[in-house]
């Protein structure tokens, strides 16, 4: 009796995992994550991000491919910024939300050690673009 009921708890158990690996399988193929977003900015100039970023002091905290001087080490490195799922681990990586999260971090996330700069809506849209150039 033992037995069977124990083979019955590990029956339900393979059942249970066997269902989620298919859910899985149905809802993402064979992709770890998520189709990731397109990566377009619109309006955007690529061009200016690398003055932009100096102007605006990102290469203080940041390593910044394609700009020489930026190798901050107090954020994140953005030689990959394009391959990430999420911006600020909170925003789905598009062209609109990075652009945003370089205008407002701190609306996106109070916490964060990014200090609001002061990036007009052009200039975040160039910075955005200008990055996720650097990544492909």
């Amino acid at each position: 009796m033992k037995r069977l009921q124990f083979l019955l708890t590990y029956f339900g158990l393979f059942t249970l995992l066997s269902a989620i690996v298919v859910f899985n399988f149905a809802v993402f193929g064979m992709r770890r994550y998520p189709k990731l977003p397109e990566r377009h900015v619109p309006a955007a100039q690529a061009a200016r991000g690398p003055q932009l970023v100096r102007d605006y002091g990102c290469v203080g905290c940041h390593t910044i491919p394609g700009v020489p001087e930026a190798s901050g080490k107090v954020g994140p490195q953005l030689d990959r910024l394009g391959d990430q799922v999420y911006i600020a681990g909170r925003l789905p990586n598009s062209g609109q939300n990075l652009a945003w999260w370089i205008q407002n971090p701190q609306t996106v996330d109070p916490r964060t050690a990014m200090p609001d700069l002061g990036v007009g809506e052009r200039d975040a849209r160039d910075i955005a673009a200008f990055l996720y150039a650097q990544s492909e």
